[in-house]
């Protein structure tokens, strides 16, 4: 029989692997095993593993080793791809994010009893020790309720995040994804808008018009904070595109009847305000900003002059063009050792 769960892990860096590979064997739930796309440059975590420098931390883990696609933002779907529904869930886990012992045992529980698209544990904002320092504000429904889990539906989710632009529900490392859930990982639309653009509340956004997402009220994982995050660069068309994600998530959430015309506009204030506040002067944020100024007023006028905006955005850069995001599961190198 095969394992129940597959750790994806889209690597890059090597300074907090150690600690992640040791969260991964201080697993109490054991029937997983683990992919690592390498996307380091010149393939430098794949040499540090042949050479045995996280043996201590590997040992007994179930593991995989393949290329990445020199792409951070392709490295996910890359993984996805490599996969290919071996298992019914499957987890990724950012390469400098740690989950704790009891992690895999409870998620996987929370599956076998609701049946959820996906289940999404609370989890610390951690020093570059990995040391507790905060955790993300959670809505009311959240905070007040007395059960160990609960059920979000599409019209709370959508209500609590897109609508106040704003993800409560934290990153991917912190979920574990049906095989159904992780079809929706979002992809670039070829034209229009989608949930693309912010991977782990996307993908949420897809999976829960499905089922329900289910909710573990425990910090089982942290998020480490880290000058080395990619997510300081504010100035990178990534960046950008993550930002102007709301934006495009309220016009699709509209679409998709979600969200109403005056919500939608809100939303999309919300996201504006924000992109004032990082890129007032910027060049290409300067198109996105006229946009507003001139369309905002009429939300099917603005979602015309946004559209062609958001995809020639998307098209300026290879991480998100359409076009780059084909299959590249037959890029498969052998397994790595493992102690």
């Amino acid at each position: 029989m095969g394992a129940q769960l597959t750790t994806l892990i889209p690597a890059y860096k090597p300074d907090y692997l150690a600690a992640l590979f040791a969260g991964l064997r201080s697993q109490v739930f054991r029937d997983f095993r683990v992919i690592v796309s390498d996307d380091s440059p010149d393939a430098t975590i794949t040499s540090m593993l042949r050479a045995g420098r996280f043996d201590p931390f590997i040992e007994g883990l179930d593991m995989l080793v393949v290329r990445g696609p020199q792409s951070p933002l392709r490295n996910h779907q890359h993984l996805l791809d490599v996969w290919a529904h071996a298992t019914p869930l499957v987890h990724l886990l950012m390469d400098d994010d740690v989950v704790y012992p009891r992690f895999y045992l409870e998620h996987v529980a929370l599956h076998a009893r609701h049946s959820p698209a996906a289940s999404v544990s609370l989890r610390w904002l951690t020093s570059s020790d990995g040391a507790p320092m905060a955790t993300l504000p959670l809505p009311e429904f959240v905070e007040a309720g007395d059960r160990h889990s609960l059920a979000v539906g599409a019209e709370q989710l959508f209500a609590s995040t897109v609508a106040r632009c704003e993800n409560w529900l934290g990153e991917l490392s912190n979920m574990v994804l049906s095989a159904s859930a992780a079809d929706g990982f979002p992809r670039p639309p070829t034209d229009g808008v989608s949930y693309f653009g912010l991977p782990d509340i996307g993908t949420l956004l897809n999976a829960v018009q499905r089922a329900p997402i289910v909710v573990l009220r425990d910090h089982l994982g942290g998020f480490r904070q880290h000058r080395g995050q990619t997510t300081l660069n504010t100035q990178s068309t990534n960046l950008k595109i993550a930002f102007l994600a709301w934006v495009a998530y309220a016009l699709k959430a509209h679409q998709d009847g979600h969200l109403d015309a005056e919500a939608a506009a809100v939303a999309i204030a919300i996201a504006t305000h924000r992109c004032l506040q990082h890129y007032a002067t910027d060049p290409v944020m300067r198109g996105y900003l006229e946009i507003v100024r001139n369309n905002l007023g009429d939300l099917p006028r603005f979602e015309a002059a946004f559209v062609p905006f958001w995809q020639s955005m998307l098209h300026s850069c290879p991480d998100t063009r359409p076009d780059a995001w084909g299959p590249t599961a037959s890029r498969l190198t052998e397994s790595a050792p493992t102690a």
